[in-house]
């Protein structure tokens, strides 16, 4: 089976980066629904495409709908699209459709400013049955070359650790950004750092590579951290969790001594 006539169900950020990207490769998006009940403007306007006003409106006789919506109102607008076409949603965290179809989930966070998918793009597909995941394979192919076949099951450890390893980041980056805006302090001053810390995570490294007052369990400058944050409660659970952690994890390894390392 080769997907070619498509339907599509959202209007965000997944479905004109993913949309833009596989039309670019000849896929044809002939029907969509979305809250504004319109077109998308990525769609050209002489195309066929028209807006429905029901998601049970789908001709029947389309390869795929699209779902690329919400994930608590993902399975509720499936159970409306008519028999026929396979379905596809595009979370890495849910299970899988209930009829033939399947997941695509892009393993990067995605955006609609994103005229298109400028950079290697890996995606992984998950599907109902051999049929299905050939179609997807196809389907996937026309805009990466990095895919990755997981199960059910490896999908969502995929999912939790990307949200440790790029949502709970950027936001410990965004933490960062923040403090050192108050203090007037240049973002600037912390570039090397980053970079340093990310090429190790790219590595596989950052266990070996941890470094830090959390590590050397050096109390004087944990109070001092802890005294900083009192006028951010979060930021200081946080900092307690995740000194706790580091530490947690390191339990068995020999602080570093004053000789060591100079990085934070």
């Amino acid at each position: 089976m080769i997907i070619k006539r498509v339907g599509l169900i959202g209007n965000g950020h997944v479905a004109s980066t993913l949309g833009r990207a596989w039309m670019g490769h000849g896929l044809e998006f002939l029907e969509v629904f979305n809250r504004q009940n319109e077109v998308p403007a990525w769609i050209p306007s002489n195309s066929r495409c028209r807006a429905l006003e029901s998601v049970a409106d789908f001709d029947a006789s389309l390869d795929a709908v699209l779902v690329a919506v919400s994930d608590d109102a993902i399975f509720d607008i499936m159970a409306e699209i008519p028999e026929g076409p396979i379905v596809v949603h595009f979370s890495g965290a849910l299970p899988l459709p209930q009829r033939p179809g399947g997941v695509i989930w892009p393993i990067q966070a995605i955006r609609s400013e994103t005229s298109e998918t400028s950079q290697p793009l890996p995606l992984v597909i998950d599907a109902t049955d051999d049929r299905c995941a050939k179609a997807l394979k196809n389907l996937a192919e026309g805009i990466s070359s990095t895919l990755y076949f997981l199960n059910t099951s490896q999908r969502n450890s995929a999912h939790l650790a990307a949200v440790f390893a790029s949502n709970f980041c950027n936001h410990n980056m965004a933490i960062a950004q923040q403090f050192t805006a108050e203090t007037t302090l240049p973002w600037t001053v912390f570039e090397a750092l980053i970079k340093t810390t990310f090429e190790s995570a790219i590595q596989g490294l950052s266990k070996t590579r941890q470094t830090g007052p959390a590590m050397r369990h050096d109390t004087t400058v944990l109070d001092a951290h802890k005294k900083s944050l009192q006028d951010h409660p979060l930021w200081l659970e946080l900092y307690k969790t995740m000194t706790q952690s580091i530490q947690t994890m390191h339990t068995t390894d020999i602080p570093e001594s004053d000789s060591q390392s100079k990085r934070p």
